[in-house]
C-alpha cells in the first residue's frame, strides 16, 4: 500500500487542478508534505485527516 500521494493523485481524487492541490500544500493544509525534486509527496495519512474534516456535516437539528 501507498504511503505517499502526490499532487496530480489528489486532483484526481478531488476532481481539482495540480495547481490547487500546489496551494493546499504552500496553505499548510497538508502539514508533512515534502517537496522532492518538482513535485510534492503527502502522506496518506495527512490526505485522509484532510479529507474527512472538509466533508459536510450533516445539520444536528
Amino acid at each position: 500500500m501507498k504511503k505517499f500521494l502526490n499532487a496530480a493523485e489528489i486532483a484526481r481524487l478531488e476532481d481539482v487542478s495540480n495547481m490547487s492541490v500546489t496551494r493546499w500544500v504552500r496553505k499548510g493544509f497538508f502539514p508533512n508534505a515534502r517537496k522532492i525534486g518538482r513535485e510534492y509527496r503527502i502522506p496518506l495519512s495527512d490526505y485522509h485527516k484532510w479529507h474527512e474534516s472538509t466533508k459536510v456535516k450533516p445539520d444536528m437539528r
